[in-house]
Formats: structure tokens, C-alpha cells, sequence
């Protein structure tokens, strides 16, 4: 896994190299130093070491695009910077989760710029590993169920911008690590820190670093579309559950299973503009989960299926939100179950509430096709299982 994604972080960052000659190129770095929200019991010391883990360190390189307004949509997002950037973790914590370290992508998004100053929102997401995760020899850490999680990183940051080709940043992230139920247990990790941050341009053509800045106040206006779009997607996910019952042997007090669930999504889509869409959709899915249940039987867990294959099907309507920026769209879709089985079994593994919540992220490939994915919640901060997604928007 490691391999894989050091290949896919060289390769992404070659494709951006050969098909952006025109914008900017910049190498910048970031480190915090900060505090571990108290969020599980393992953070807290419930864990091998009796030791709470509070504070931690990190430190980042990346590779970063700033567009100069060489292309038209340049200017109507403020002129966005973007890249792939490697991270590197210390959680201060005596050893218990190793020294994790993660691939990303990242979008940063100018909020107000001057002359010399630049306040910028940045997001990034990208798959961390190197973890000491839960395991049967692991059994305290709630936290971390998988070798392999998702890096969530979002924060706000002022640039002063120097004479010579180094900008020196600062300002405060938030970070989450979790692998979005895809194994359980995953309680997740969260962080926040203040940031140090510098960046070098000096090998980009004389007088095209502040490229963006000189038609910062030239913008053109944003094209009106007022149109419909008609959204076909298909998506397949991994649900994961984690039970143990306490007082019997540790061979056979721990379940844990993947379960497979997929789905069509269509909708339609009003186009504000190029910028915003809202619109309504219709989720049909199937839960291998639904209907399963477990129970202790001669001093084992075992599990049982108490419907069949219509039973497993559910359906949901959403409402659905587009925040597009050329060829990526941010979706935000709160959703509620028409139908879903609720099962009357005491230990069901799959009871969750109607309404339930999605966040995602698409690419569009091609004129029509698009691959993404969505991290599908409920109660705001529950991660219920991450949908990967393949569709066409006509």
C-alpha cells in the first residue's frame, strides 16, 4: 500500500507538471506543532502505555500550481492554487500509533489579497498509513481500525509575500484521520495547530509570480446558465463492523466484517451558473448488511440473516448542492430514507437514523463522464461508509 501511494503521488504530480506549463510552479513546506482533541478513550489513555496522547508534531512538502490567469476561469475563482503535497506525523505519544505519514491533494482558494498579503482558505485530502491500528494484538486502539485512513486538512492562512522569491505563511489548521467505516473500530483522530508555512517560486519566467495579483481586479463576470443537468451515478462501498463481548476469551470475543452495499443515484440539477446548481435526487440502494444481527452462542459470536434480498433494498430522496471550480465540484447532499428495513433485533448490525447526510468530491474526465466519491454521515459527524462513484451528467 505504501508503494502504491508513493506511485499514484509521482505520477499525479508528472500529469500536472506536463499539462500546466503555463501557470506558476512553486515547492513550498508547512509544519505545526499542537493539540490532540480528547475525543475516544485510547487518546484519552486507554491504551497499552496508560498514556494520553495530547500533543503532536508534523511537517509537509508540496508541489504547488498557482494559476496566473493564462485560462478564462482563472479569474472567476480568485485565481486558486493547487498541488499534491507528502506529510509526516509525530503524536508525541511513546510509540502507540507509530509515525503515520500521507499523500494528498490540496485546493487553496484566495479569500482577500494585496500587494504584499494573501489570505487564503487551503483544503486537502489524501490517504495516510503507516499506522499501528487496531488488531487482536491491538485491541485497546478504538482509534484507528485500518492501516490505511483518509487526511483531512482544512485551515485558514496570511501570506506576506517578500522581495525575493520566498512567501512566509501563517495561520491555524484542523485535521482529521479516520477511514470512513470502512473497518471499524474508527473513532478517528482529530488535530489542530497553528501553522508555519514558506514558499519558493524562483524557478517560474521573470514577472510571472504575481501574475494573478495584477488581474485580481479584472475579473470577468460569471457566465449565466440557467439550465437543467440530468446527473446518472453509480456507486459501491464497504460498510465495516466491529463488536466485542466482554468476559470471554479474546479469540472469541471480537467480531469484525465488511459488508457490501451499492446503488444508482440520479438527479436533476438547476444551474445557477458556472459556479452553483441545486436540485433534488433519488438514492436506490442495496445493504448486504440490513437484516443481520449477533448473538452469542456456546461462548461464541456468530451471526445470523433474518430477510432476504428485497429487504435489503432501501430509497432515499436528497436535496443536492454543486460548488464546481472547471473540471472538480464540491457535492453537499442531505438525504432522507423512503424506505429502509428496520430491524427489531437486539445487536442489529445495521440500524442507523432517516435522515442521513453526504459530502463529496467529483472530477468530470470527459464532456459527459465523471468518477468521485462521497463519504455518506449521519447525526453531522457519524461516517456511515465512503460510496465510490462513476456516472455521466448530460
Amino acid at each position: 500500500m505504501k508503494k502504491t501511494i508513493i506511485f499514484l503521488f509521482v505520477i499525479s504530480v508528472s500529469i500536472l507538471a506536463t499539462s500546466q506549463t503555463a501557470n506558476d510552479k512553486v515547492f513550498s513546506a508547512f509544519s505545526h506543532y499542537g493539540s490532540v482533541f480528547q475525543t475516544n478513550g485510547f487518546i484519552k489513555g486507554e491504551n497499552r502505555l496508560d498514556y494520553p496522547v495530547k500533543r503532536f508534531a508534523d511537517i509537509s512538502l508540496r508541489y504547488e500550481i498557482q494559476t496566473n490567469g493564462s485560462e478564462s476561469w482563472h479569474a472567476l475563482y480568485d485565481y486558486p492554487s493547487y498541488g499534491f503535497g507528502l506529510y509526516l506525523i509525530d503524536f508525541k505519544d511513546k510509540g502507540l500509533l507509530r509515525t503515520p505519514f500521507a499523500a494528498y491533494a490540496f485546493l487553496s482558494v484566495s479569500y482577500w489579497q494585496s500587494k504584499r498579503f494573501d489570505i487564503r482558505g487551503e483544503f486537502a485530502l489524501g490517504l495516510a498509513t503507516n499506522w499501528d491500528y487496531f488488531s487482536r494484538d491491538n485491541i485497546l486502539n478504538t482509534a484507528i481500525g485500518s492501516p490505511v485512513t483518509c487526511y483531512f486538512d482544512y485551515g485558514f492562512h496570511l501570506y506576506y509575500k517578500t522581495n525575493s522569491n520566498f512567501d512566509i505563511g501563517f495561520g491555524v489548521s484542523s485535521t482529521h484521520f479516520s477511514n470512513g467505516a470502512l473497518r471499524k473500530p474508527n473513532r478517528g483522530i482529530n488535530v489542530i495547530a497553528p501553522r508555519l508555512a514558506v514558499k519558493y517560486s524562483g524557478f517560474n519566467e521573470k514577472g510571472s509570480r504575481n501574475a494573478g495579483s495584477d488581474l485580481a481586479h479584472s475579473k470577468d463576470p460569471l457566465p449565466s446558465s440557467n439550465s437543467f443537468t440530468f446527473v446518472i451515478s453509480a456507486f459501491g462501498g464497504v460498510f465495516g463492523h466491529y463488536y466485542r463481548a466482554y468476559n470471554y476469551g479474546i479469540a472469541d470475543s471480537i467480531f469484525q466484517k465488511q459488508f457490501l452495499v451499492c446503488g444508482l443515484s440520479p438527479s436533476v440539477l438547476y444551474n445557477f451558473n458556472i459556479k452553483h446548481s441545486l436540485g433534488i435526487g433519488l438514492d436506490v440502494a442495496y445493504f448486504d448488511m440490513a437484516g443481520k444481527s449477533l448473538a452469542i452462542k456456546d461462548e461464541s459470536i456468530v451471526m445470523s440473516d433474518e430477510v432476504g434480498f428485497m429487504e435489503k433494498l432501501n430509497a432515499a430522496v436528497f436535496l443536492a448542492y454543486e460548488y464546481r471550480m472547471h473540471n472538480f465540484a464540491l457535492t453537499i447532499e442531505p438525504a432522507i430514507y423512503l424506505y429502509k428495513y428496520n430491524s427489531q433485533t437486539e445487536n442489529s448490525i445495521y440500524d442507523a437514523p432517516a435522515f442521513y447526510q453526504r459530502i463529496g468530491v467529483r472530477w468530470q474526465f470527459s464532456k459527459h463522464c465523471f468518477v468521485g466519491l462521497k463519504l455518506r454521515a449521519y447525526r453531522f459527524s457519524i461516517a456511515h461508509f465512503i460510496e465510490w462513484n462513476v456516472g455521466v451528467k448530460l
